[in-house]
């Protein structure tokens, strides 16, 4: 029996290079089109393909829907805000999220994402879960700062922060590796199995590890997937990404078969933001 966990994260509703469809209802303004940049606009054709493909893969299977945080941009960094009110972020991060509620996933877990993006303490998590559950109230939706879900015998744990990007190309998947070895250590010492899965974001980049670790004469195997964001890059980005040259965005789907890890389908779009020429 085919399973499959779909996976989204750091979508940044108002932020000018942030997911935002293309209508958009708000208590000020009614309905009303946002004027999308280019970039918006690429990654509404990558989000509306992966969810047309997602559609066609989870037909008939049960299926698991998570968010992995940041769904707003916040007000903090302000030269890359489309729209800077808490109100209107989250209306936009709300129809974000529409399509994948009417697609009706079995479950739906959405994780608590940075401070600064969300208006302190979760602020924007929380009032979007409401939004969420009063609209759709016969799915199953919970928001969470640091979540452990077995789904079926596969156990994920999953949160928002955890794993630095490296500040060199060679160094990403290092400390990814040192990452998933630590959790899982921490895990056998308090006497439990470590998750097959976890899952990290806030880093904007994607990276897959395994780490095999004996404990007690016993090896024990877990894997770590980072996921790409949904969103572009500004100023602040440039800054404290070191100039990244490249910038993939896009959803990870992890399928199981019997209940097992079978593998990850990366949905992602890479482009280079260098500024190339001939003279």
């Amino acid at each position: 029996m085919k399973k499959f966990i779909a996976i989204e994260t750091d979508t940044h509703a108002g932020h000018k290079h942030g997911l935002c469809p293309r209508v958009v209802e708000t208590n000020e303004d009614g309905e009303y089109f946002p004027a999308l940049t280019a970039t918006q606009t690429r990654l509404l054709e990558i989000r509306e393909k992966n969810l047309e493909t997602l559609r066609d893969l989870v037909k008939r299977s049960q299926w698991l829907y998570l968010h992995g945080g940041d769904q707003t941009q916040g007000n903090v960094h302000r030269d890359s805000l489309m729209d800077g009110r808490m109100a209107n972020q989250t209306m936009v991060a709300f129809f974000n999220m529409k399509p994948v509620l009417e697609m009706k996933p079995k479950y739906i877990r959405i994780v608590k994402g940075t401070n600064s993006h969300e208006f302190e303490e979760g602020n924007v998590a929380d009032i979007l879960h409401n939004y969420y559950r009063m609209s759709y109230p016969k799915l199953d939706i919970k928001t969470v700062w640091h979540g452990l879900t077995d789904f079926s015998g596969f156990r994920i744990d999953y949160k928002h922060h955890g794993v630095s990007g490296g500040s060199r190309e060679w160094t990403k998947t290092n400390t990814a590796h040192n990452y998933l070895r630590s959790e899982m250590m921490t895990e056998l010492n308090w006497g439990r199995i470590p998750p097959q899965l976890y899952v990290r974001a806030h880093i904007h980049i994607d990276l897959v590890v395994c780490e095999d670790v004996k404990h007690n004469g016993k090896w024990y195997r877990s894997q770590l997937i980072t996921v790409p964001s949904m969103c572009g890059i500004g100023c602040y980005e440039r800054r404290a990404v070191k100039n990244l040259s490249r910038l993939t965005n896009g959803m990870t789907v992890v399928e199981l078969r019997d209940n097992h890890f079978y593998d990850f389908h990366h949905w992602h779009d890479t482009i280079d933001l260098r500024f190339e020429e001939t003279i």
